[in-house]
């Protein structure tokens, strides 16, 4: 272990090495061929080419003229370089042809402007002894796009994560490097500092290096996240060319953006850069945001990937060992687990013996219990040969629902007839269709709901999620997890018998759920604070009590809510719901919703019944 640290330190030490060289003394170039090879560059029209535009991650302006997501002016050799791709060509040729050290600070640059003009041959002599070592040390053979799944408890994390596995020729995966990309954030900011840096762009974004098996560690082991590896078929001379590009990015500065120029939206342009002409960071593609989900679909699309392996977090081995055993393989695992001086299994068949021992084997490495590898040493005197004890697949989210979503609906609410428009950029909620989500979990960002009444002529905004989180975790007997809900929403809510007032909500629960096939059951303890200006108090609190169910159908989901709440502060009086909603799918990204809510408070009372139509893209 003290051989990997020490590697690990070198390795993060190269990569953040100023350049040095070593060189043969040559002629100094004449500005006549400089001014050649620019005009032979302006002839081929090379700053608009999108090998050019990529590697100094130019995007178009929305109305003329480019300008670099790359916000370090040390990146540029041109005064306007970060808004002129002609001027920043012309200073990069002209520096590469009179200052040694550019050739090795840019040597991606170096290689596509000589693929162009053949003029590596004019150039001093030099060794770029630092780039070399980097580069032969890290051994680049092969490129893989990983995913691990979304984590509720980070929100960096929410929707998932990815970033590139460097794997070196003949070398075990678990030893090979990872590429990623993270925003450098301030431990001592606040939850809302951390939220209002991120949409801004107020954190720089920093690549780093670590080992795969740490990444898969802590993702997998700690965090229990799935984790899916897309081995892409990048040729040896495009993994080089990356890998001079991360070089000349090293130590550049970008400002990281939660919702678009984030970890997945960086890694692409690495790979724009890796095989110029797919252009997967242009704005057409991700116009507002860039979910990881939507980035290894657009890796998918673009043709990069030539297989994909799951690797399943330890929370879903077991999770799936359990669902492969019998009824009476269960009882036993837990029995040998409490009583480890009995491991008698002559009553099961020699597979059986083996899923046994490996469940309390995977059971009590999650409950970090100190067993001394007792029941990996009985596994390891099983005569099974090489066949497979379980079976372990998923469905990966590439293969779910797009995440942005449109409805329009029709209804009725408390006696007037209304038509709806909905918009969600992301991601997923409890109806949604699971295929390639994690089961029970739920998040959503600004989904936002206009309504237009019949008898009213007129259009409002009836609701909009600021943000929304549900996390159903059911216990098992192997763990006892918290369940979770959260939600900020501004919303049209009734007042009083002819009016209805905007609220700020912010309601919260925790408890526990189960489980029952595919069915999953929830009790909570909830707090409700209301915000108003109608109020003569302008809020209101509650504290109560949620019970609800979500049930799977071969079509379809049903989810039943009850809500029941004391006013404690404010306005003090009580407030009920009761909801209910089913999910009929049409196809992946289609559905039909029909949904219920009645909503009661001491003196009033506000019902809703309608139908929508849900467009996924």
């Amino acid at each position: 272990m003290n051989k990997r640290i020490k590697s690990t330190a070198y390795l993060l030490s190269l990569i953040l090495l100023p350049v040095s060289f070593s060189a043969q003394a040559e002629e100094p170039v004449t500005d006549s061929v400089v001014d050649e090879l620019i005009e032979s560059a302006t002839r081929m029209q090379l700053a608009d080419d999108p090998g050019w535009l990529n590697l100094l991650h130019y995007k178009s302006h929305v109305f003329s003229g480019v300008y670099s997501q790359a916000d370090d002016g040390a990146f540029f050799l041109a005064d306007e370089g970060h808004v002129n791709a002609q001027a920043e060509l012309g200073a990069t040729l002209k520096a590469l042809l009179s200052n040694k050290d550019s050739q090795c600070k840019f040597p991606a640059r170096l290689h596509w402007l000589d693929l162009k003009l053949n003029f590596r041959h004019q150039l001093p002599v030099v060794e770029c002894s630092e780039f070399k070592q980097w580069k032969n040390r890290l051994a680049v053979s092969g490129v893989s796009l990983v995913f691990p799944s979304m984590y509720l408890n980070n929100p960096a994390s929410m929707f998932g994560h990815t970033f590139l596995r460097l794997d070196q020729k003949n070398n075990p995966t678990l030893l090979n490097y990872t590429l990623s990309y993270a925003a450098r954030s301030d431990p001592d900011d606040t939850a809302i500092e951390y939220v209002y840096k991120g949409l801004a762009g107020g954190y720089a974004g920093v690549f780093a290096v670590q080992p795969y098996f740490e990444t898969v560690q802590s993702y997998g082991d700690i965090e229990h996240r799935d984790i899916w590896e897309y081995s892409l078929n990048l040729s040896q001379s495009e993994v080089d060319q990356l890998i001079r590009h991360v070089w000349e990015i090293r130590n550049t500065q970008f400002d990281y953006y939660f919702l678009r120029e984030n970890c997945s939206y960086r890694l692409l342009a690495l790979l724009d850069v890796a095989r110029p002409g797919i252009n997967m960071t242009q704005k057409k593609h991700f116009p507002v945001y860039a979910a990881p989900v939507d980035t290894v679909r657009s890796v998918m699309n673009a043709g990069f990937v030539k297989q994909k392996k799951y690797r399943p977090a330890i929370s879903s081995r077991i999770d799936q060992m359990y669902q492969q055993l019998s009824s009476t393989a269960r009882e036993k695992v837990f029995y040998i687990i409490d009583n480890q001086d009995d491991l008698s299994l002559n009553n099961f068949s020699l597979l059986e013996q083996a899923q046994i021992l490996e469940m309390a084997e995977e059971i009590s490495e999650f409950n970090k219990q100190n067993i001394n590898n007792l029941f990996l040493s009985q596994r390891s005197r099983l005569d099974i040969k090489d066949q497979p004890t379980f079976l372990f697949e998923k469905l990966s989210a590439d293969q779910g629902h797009a995440t942005a979503r449109w409805h329009i609906a029709y209804g009725e609410e408390n006696q007037q007839h209304f038509v709806e428009l909905g918009i969600r950029p992301v991601f997923h909620d409890l109806l949604d269709n699971p295929d390639g989500f994690v089961k029970g979990a739920a998040i959503s960002v600004m989904d936002a709901r206009l309504r237009w009444f019949e008898k009213q002529q007129d259009i409002q905004l009836e609701q909009l999620d600021l943000f929304s989180l549900f996390s159903l975790s059911p216990v098992k007997q192997w763990m006892t997890p918290f369940s979770a809900r959260l939600d900020i929403s501004v919303q049209q809510q009734i007042y009083s018998a002819v009016d209805d007032a905007m609220v700020m909500h912010l309601d919260s629960a925790m408890g526990l759920s189960a489980d029952w096939g595919q069915s999953v059951f929830y009790l909570m303890a909830d707090l409700s604070v209301e915000y108003s200006g109608w109020y003569e108090k302008n809020h209101k609190g509650y504290l109560g009590a949620e019970v609800g169910a979500v049930f799977q159908f071969d079509s379809g989901r049903m989810h039943i809510d009850v809500q029941l709440m004391n006013g404690v502060t404010g306005e003090e009086d009580s407030r009920d719901r009761y909801q209910w909603a089913y999910q009929f799918d049409l196809l992946k990204d289609q559905g039909i919703r029909f949904s219920y809510d009645l909503i009661r408070y001491d003196t009033l009372e506000s019902k809703s019944l309608d139908i929508k139509y849900l467009y996924y893209f």
